[in-house]
């Protein structure tokens, strides 16, 4: 198939009816994901957005309609679109119908299962995990296993198959799963950029952090997969120079946990949801991640983008980002080496540009866009 091959398509716009279909648009690196694809295609394509379930407090939808794409919402239950499928999968054939659709992309589990059998239509579905690992380790080995094998049967029926990450291809493949073609995760290199030392001076005055010191910092959801308890838990109890600061950025499920493990250490500083995460890590100088699985990490991307020396736990996602650029790998937290860990092999400025030219939302969207102009072209 033609989008397998190295892109020798024609430079030719061609007008298309993209429908992205996603189980909701609460943020979070996958719905970025989805983001950074509208904002770089609605310039050359007809975009618009399928959600199935309810948006919760945390959605990003108002962001879309600024953009100008039409975001359908259908407003389902977990249950319905886990238990009544085909009922999801009329509604989605009739607004295909309706909006003349000629690819629909998928992002996530329900909206896979739900256009499977979708029929007169090409399917790409984008892999944003690791599916072996992140169902069976969200929902137990007995649902976990039976999501999984829903997920890949489903997968058989795709035109294309996006794996996010290199490592993430062979993973796929070995599971029987066909067309699967890398599309790195992209981020906005202009925003995710290095500030000069005034600029970091400024902003770590504003947001009330130590002026001098190193600065190593996470970001992301705090759940039980990042392992955050473990890496509070280490830097309390392993980093012993009072000038080394941790800045975990995000909430979750476990993060009063991690405050009571590091409730006598003032290094360590909590910030919650933050809305203006590339201003903290402009002003950092480590990224550090002990996820236990991840499909492509933006916030790593996003780290390295901003000049930081990534120190991240030794899973394929992480080192098919860091391997190439000298980053600190580690298979235990409690085994980190923070002298080794904080050893710089690059500058700044050589690891924005690593991410600039292998991972921005410029390379990401024209990756999608030659994949869905092939198989226009089928």
């Amino acid at each position: 198939m033609c989008y397998l091959q190295i892109c020798t398509i024609c430079c030719n716009i061609i007008a298309m009816n993209i429908l992205l279909v996603v189980s909701h648009l609460r943020r979070g690196g996958p719905v970025d994901v989805v983001y950074n694809i509208c904002r770089n295609l609605i310039k050359t394509t007809n975009v618009s957005i399928l959600t199935l379930r309810k948006e919760g407090n945390n959605s990003k939808i108002a962001d879309f309609r600024d953009l100008g794409i039409s975001v359908t919402q259908l407003n389902l239950s977990y249950l319905t679109c886990e238990i009544f499928k085909s009922i999801v999968t009329r509604k989605i054939s009739r607004l295909i119908t309706d909006k003349k659709i000629d690819i629909v992309h998928c992002h996530g589990y329900h909206p896979v299962i739900a256009c499977a059998r979708l029929q007169n239509v090409k399917k790409i579905t984008t892999l944003h995990n690791r599916a072996n690992e992140d169902y069976i380790n969200s929902f137990g080995p007995i649902i976990g296993r039976y999501m999984l094998w829903r997920y890949l049967g489903a997968l058989k029926s795709f035109d294309a198959n996006v794996a996010v990450s290199s490592s993430a291809i062979t993973l796929y493949q070995t599971q029987g799963v066909p067309n699967v073609i890398n599309v790195n995760n992209g981020i906005n290199t202009s925003i995710y950029s290095i500030a000069d030392s005034n600029k970091r001076n400024e902003i770590r005055n504003r947001l009330g952090l130590p002026l001098s010191g190193q600065i190593i910092i996470s970001s992301g959801r705090i759940e039980p997969e990042k392992r955050c308890e473990a890496l509070v838990s280490w830097f309390t109890s392993y980093v012993s120079d009072l000038n080394i600061y941790l800045v975990v950025l995000g909430d979750g499920s476990r993060l009063e946990s991690c405050k009571k493990i590091t409730s006598q250490d003032t290094r360590v500083l909590y910030t919650g949801r933050v809305s203006n995460v590339y201003e903290y890590l402009q002003c950092a100088d480590y990224y550090i991640s002990n996820s236990k699985s991840e499909g492509m990490s933006m916030a790593v991307c996003e780290g390295i983008g901003c000049g930081l020396t990534p120190i991240l736990s030794n899973i394929p996602s992480h080192r098919d980002v860091a391997e190439y650029i000298g980053g600190y790998l580690f298979d235990n937290v409690d085994k980190i080496n923070i002298k080794e860990a904080m050893a710089h092999k690059h500058t700044p400025q050589e690891l924005h540009n690593y991410i600039r030219d292998n991972f921005s939302i410029d390379t990401m969207s024209e990756g999608y866009y030659n994949i869905y102009k092939c198989l226009i072209n089928e």
